[in-house]
């Protein structure tokens, strides 16, 4: 519902309430090259205090993070519970409940922002910390105290809010504001008073704000159709000053369209799409550039540093556990390493990022296996292990094997394929492994370059039985695939893709591995007989001698 600009790295935010959408789509544009989204937090999160319902809202200043949404108490991993009603604000980096914090809201909050000194809450609320508000607040950072000044009366929910250098942008359900007729959108100054000159008028609920941190322009989201009667389908471009429509329309949006991000220079606007899209636009064109397809709404997206996080409900190409991902913010490639888990359905509806670490918000309990009920927090990875070192291994074996036929061995050809239909095809792939006895084996990667294209690249299996030869090995004579450690979704030509194969890696010894298929649409990886050095390795990461 907002955006941010963080002086360090330049970010830029968007976090939205989630919409269950019905259609579900496992169609991928984003890769997983080698050359894809640049994450700087641990995929694993870090345990802390958590909230006994939904988190709709998040927000970061300094080492705070506040949650909004749908809950009545914070509970303490041991169990210790404190009453909190729909806001609550903790440590950033313990994870502990800010206790010296405290502005209880009387309904639902939908929405956090903050400008560095204050933070602003919008929702449904009547009352926030016993004092009346009309849906929109102002507090203090260090303790939720509210501001006596700012109260401006909006007669139906605030779904965005957002701020510049001047004034606070606000977007929702609302059709006045101070008792005069506002369609949706408004702007108020710092005391809360209305901007008289600022009057757009969108035809739907308006569930998304970000300002250009270059230009006077205001981005806003929605299930509208018109803006100010010029047709913009869930998204649009409004003159900062006036409200009126400016700039371009932008391709292939999604009506609703639940939440923006933009970059720092203004050049690319990133929108969380109820179309299960989260896509990636020009500012000056409003072309789309890239998107990357889930199997539910994007419900919270936000920008950092060169790559676009966003989070959604149902999943991810058939894993339903996946609820949240990053995309290279030029290509959309995401990023293979990135992969927390979620165990509800409705999964990420709110995210916020500093240089502390990621915060997302929404409806679940447990995330990578760590209790985190409501909200979550992914610090920063913390630099490698200088006593480690990188081991590469090229593949010693590598073939196709061909269910239609099943007694031809393809080991000489400078392709492995991937496929299901219309022909049956799995690959082969072993590496020998030397000089890691008696050394921890920290991470193992498989790297596989990839020739032709597909929207789901393939299962990883390890096999049990090492011994098969690429001169001889065929569909009859391969060893079985064992319990599957990891996927390839969707593959672009030209790239490097990898997955993580660690509980395969224990030592010195022979590794193999069987690639199957997932799509009717098969793959083609470089074999170790394709030119250039583009065959299958296996990377290692292994305590120094």
């Amino acid at each position: 519902m907002k955006g941010k600009v963080w002086s360090l790295g330049g970010a830029r935010r968007l976090l939205v309430g989630g919409l269950l959408g019905a259609s579900l789509s496992i169609v991928a544009q984003g890769s997983l090259s080698t050359a894809s989204a640049d994450v700087f937090v641990d995929q694993r999160p870090a345990a802390s205090w958590r909230v006994n319902g939904v988190v709709r809202a998040t927000v970061i200043v300094g080492d705070t993070v506040v949650v909004g949404g749908s809950f009545t108490t914070a509970v303490s991993p041991n169990g210790q519970s404190v009453a909190r009603r729909n806001l609550a604000a903790f440590s950033l980096t313990t994870g502990a409940l800010r206790t010296d914090w405290r502005a209880d809201a009387s309904a639902d909050v939908r929405a956090l922002e903050t400008d560095g000194s204050s933070i602003y809450v919008g929702g449904s609320f009547t009352t926030i910390a016993g004092q009346a508000r009309q849906r929109i607040a102002k507090l203090g950072v260090a303790t939720g105290a509210v501001d006596a000044q700012f109260r401006p009366n909006l007669n139906s929910t605030v779904r965005a809010i957002e701020t510049d250098a001047s004034a606070v942008y606000v977007g929702g359900q609302f059709t006045t504001v101070n008792g005069a007729t506002r369609q949706r959108i408004a702007k108020l100054t710092f005391n809360g008073a209305l901007d008289p000159d600022f009057r757009p008028n969108a035809n739907g609920y308006v569930w998304g704000i970000v300002k250009t941190p270059t230009s006077s322009v205001v981005y806003v989201s929605g299930l509208f159709t018109q803006l100010n009667g010029v047709n913009r389908n869930g998204v649009g471009a409004l003159s900062a000053t006036n409200g009126s429509t400016t700039g371009p329309s932008f391709g292939s949006s999604a009506r609703p369209t639940l939440g923006l991000a933009i970059n720092p220079d203004g050049t690319r606007l990133y929108g969380a799409g109820a179309n299960n899209t989260a896509a990636a636009w020009s500012t000056t064109t409003g072309t789309r550039v890239w998107r990357v397809v889930t199997m539910g709404d994007i419900q919270a997206i936000v920008y950092y540093q060169g790559t676009v996080y966003f989070g959604f409900h149902d999943g991810y190409q058939t894993d339903q556990g996946i609820k949240l991902l990053a995309a290279d913010a030029v290509t959309g490639a995401l990023d293979p390493d990135f992969r927390p888990r979620f165990n509800r359905f409705m999964g990420v509806m709110a995210l916020d990022i500093s240089p502390l670490g990621l915060v997302a918000g929404g409806d679940f309990t447990s995330v990578t296996g760590v209790a985190a009920q409501g909200w979550v927090r992914f610090p920063p990875e913390g630099p490698p292990d200088p006593g480690t070192e990188e081991v590469t291994f090229a593949a010693t074996d590598d073939a196709t094997i061909h269910q239609g036929q099943p007694t031809t061995n393809f080991g000489g050809a400078d392709r492995l394929l991937v496929d299901s239909s219309p022909a049956v095809l799995n690959s082969l792939v072993r590496f020998s492994v030397t000089g890691v006895a008696g050394r921890q084996v920290q991470r193992a990667t498989l790297r596989l370059y990839v020739l032709d294209p597909t929207e789901m690249g393939g299962a990883v299996s390890g096999t049990s039985d090492t011994t098969w030869s690429e001169q001889t090995v065929t569909w009859n004579t391969a060893p079985a695939a064992g319990p599957t450690v990891g996927t390839l979704p969707g593959v672009q030509a030209g790239s490097w893709y990898e997955v993580d194969v660690t509980d395969l890696v224990t030592g010195d010894g022979a590794v193999s591995l069987r690639i199957t298929p997932m799509s009717t649409n098969g793959a083609d990886y470089a074999s170790s007989e394709y030119p250039g050095g583009l065959g299958p390795a296996l990377v290692l990461r292994v305590e120094d001698q």
